[in-house]
């Protein structure tokens, strides 16, 4: 008899674990919302969920997504609609709500501190009605960026002028943007300074000085995702020479030509239209 009974309690005690643990399997997939860190929303059954761990949930009735715990915001459990009947948030052929977002990264937009500029460009200027010039221009600016509309800093360039010498031109640059926190956001840009002025070989000049220079534009700047950001402009530059050179006579039709023996001393200022693009940091 206490043999029986023994026997009974053994089999009551495994009937009920046995319930206990179906009851738990059959709670083990509940409704929630998962907001993941990249803005997506997702909204269906949590099949598993391993805090610091993975989390799976199924958003459709064949389809079930895994991700890991850091890429995940936050979990709410239970029915995120309240228009919701609670009877139907639990039935199996539920349709999950699903509203995803693009995985976008936030263009970074400059504060304050150091920036630099690397620009590329070309000088022209229309010497008469059948011919003009084109010259070629770099620089490099680096300067404090004290809020988006305004900045300062100071420069130094290389300006080849065709047939003539070449300018290396220090200034002073002041700009700013006209908006803020734009993707492409207008600039203005102001500077002056002087241009140091020297020879190319072959070129024939005694002396090649430069002078005082000074430029200005408008631009477009179009920022990146990490702070830096890529520039065109188009301006206005003026640059100021003295020259020293001998005089040559070509007189094609005569077949004479060679040097007079005048040396010619004149003051020249180059106006220039300017049209440029760089990257800025």
């Amino acid at each position: 008899m206490i043999h029986k009974l023994f026997r009974f309690r053994i089999f009551l005690a495994t009937g009920i674990f046995l319930f206990v643990f179906a009851g738990l399997q059959a709670q083990s997939s509940v409704n929630g919302t998962v907001y993941l860190k990249n803005g997506s929303v997702l909204t269906g059954k949590i099949v598993e969920m391993v805090q610091d761990s993975i989390l799976k949930i199924q958003i459709l009735e064949n389809s079930t997504l895994v991700f890991k715990w850091s890429e995940i915001d936050k979990v709410v459990i239970g029915n995120s609609n309240p228009s919701t009947n609670s009877s139907s948030n639990n039935s199996p052929d539920r349709k999950a709500q699903v509203t995803l977002k693009p995985r976008t990264t936030p263009k970074k937009f400059k504060t304050t501190g150091v920036y630099n500029i690397t620009e590329a460009g070309l000088l022209m200027a229309q010497s008469n009605f059948f011919s003009s010039s084109i010259s070629l221009t770099l620089s490099n600016i680096t300067g404090w960026y004290f809020n988006p509309y305004i900045q300062a800093g100071v420069g130094v360039g290389l300006d080849r002028y065709v047939n003539e010498g070449s300018m290396v031109p220090v200034f002073a640059d002041v700009r700013g943007e006209i908006g803020k926190n734009q993707a492409a956001v207008p600039y203005w840009y102001a500077g002056g300074g002087y241009g140091l002025g020297f020879l190319n070989k072959g070129l024939g000049f005694l002396k090649y000085d430069g002078g005082p220079m000074a430029q200005g534009g408008l631009g477009l700047k179009f920022y990146s995702r990490q702070k830096s950001s890529f520039l065109v402009s188009m301006g206005y530059r003026m640059q100021m020479t003295h020259k020293v050179y001998e005089e040559w006579i070509w007189d094609w039709w005569g077949g004479s030509f060679g040097p007079t023996g005048n040396i010619v001393d004149v003051r020249q200022t180059y106006h220039r239209i300017t049209l440029s693009m760089g990257l800025g940091f």
